[in-house]
């Protein structure tokens, strides 16, 4: 994961076992990957987690086509909670796409009883934010196109997580990119003319809530967006 080659490797190790402190804690989620081990050596610093047997989203939009308003439903109900777990230690994942949200791949005897079960992955560019939060967060990180306008300026906070899901959300509805769904001309998202079927008006509220670039007109918290 860190390669002791580059940089300073006093420093690095330092990251390194932070990360190691935030993945033990968060790993207790039945949603998020255990760690399993971690390893300190001289060519670098190496994770081991819990394989998650199943399918990310790109991978299931790709296989089945846009997703339907019952399964976004179902995908924010799965994930807001699990975003209301990290934040409530203090962590921002900085990562929220549909690689990093993995379907479960149910027992057969199961698969048609159930509705999908999802994790999210991939803490790398997690940031702990502790209690006396500095003006920044340091480093810009984050995938283009989902990224929050406050993440791209190195100001990531708890909602931006909120904005990338919502992101998420809307490229799962249209099977469109994101950057095909922003107007740069109207500064705001034109999303809901690439949808193949209407969706309803609560479901609609909540996302453009989740989508507002300010963000004092954000939700605050996962645990407003969800109920």
């Amino acid at each position: 994961v860190f390669s002791s080659q580059r940089g300073d490797a006093e420093k690095l190790a330092r990251l390194f076992r932070r990360e190691v402190d935030c993945l033990r804690q968060l790993g207790k989620h039945p949603q998020i990957p255990r760690l399993l081990a971690h390893y300190e050596t001289p060519n670098g610093f190496y994770l081991v987690q819990e394989y998650i047997d199943g399918e990310n989203l790109e991978q299931c939009l790709n296989r089945t086509g846009s997703f339907s308003e019952s399964q976004i439903r179902h995908l924010l109900e799965e994930l807001l909670p699990i975003l209301e777990f990290i934040h409530r230690h203090r962590v921002i994942h900085r990562d929220i796409k549909p690689e990093n949200i993995i379907q479960r791949r149910s027992p057969p005897e199961t698969s048609c009883s159930r509705s999908p079960i999802y994790s999210l992955v991939d803490f790398g560019a997690s940031k702990y934010l502790p209690e006396s939060r500095p003006s920044k967060t340091a480093t810009v990180i984050g995938s283009a196109g989902y990224a929050a306008p406050e993440q791209v300026m190195g100001r990531a906070t708890f909602a931006s997580d909120l904005y990338s899901l919502g992101v998420t959300c809307i490229h799962l509805l249209t099977g469109q990119h994101p950057f095909d769904l922003y107007s740069v001309s109207k500064d705001g998202w034109v999303w809901e003319q690439y949808l193949l079927e209407p969706i309803s008006p609560t479901l609609k509220r909540v996302l453009d809530k989740m989508l507002q670039r300010p963000l004092e007109q954000r939700y605050r918290s996962a645990a407003a967006a969800l109920q």
